[in-house]
């Protein structure tokens, strides 16, 4: 599995897996930046996706995208 590049902040981004316990729903993952905040504009990185591995390739795809543009 490929390692998380992180954050235009520099922050190191979390996975989190969205499973719901009382019925066993899994609604996938969702790869983020912990500094995320709707009050923040412009930090809104998010990706979610059926599969970490997907997740995380995503991420990494649209951080080497960012890195590009600067």
């Amino acid at each position: 599995m490929d390692k998380l590049k992180p954050c235009r902040c520099a922050r190191t981004p979390i996975v989190i897996h969205l499973l719901d316990a009382y019925d066993d729903a899994d609604f996938g993952y969702v790869v983020g930046c912990p500094s995320y905040s709707i009050f923040k504009k412009g930090h809104t990185e998010s990706v979610t996706g059926l599969s970490k591995e997907s997740c995380i390739k995503e991420w990494n795809r649209l951080a080497d995208m960012r890195e590009d543009l600067e």
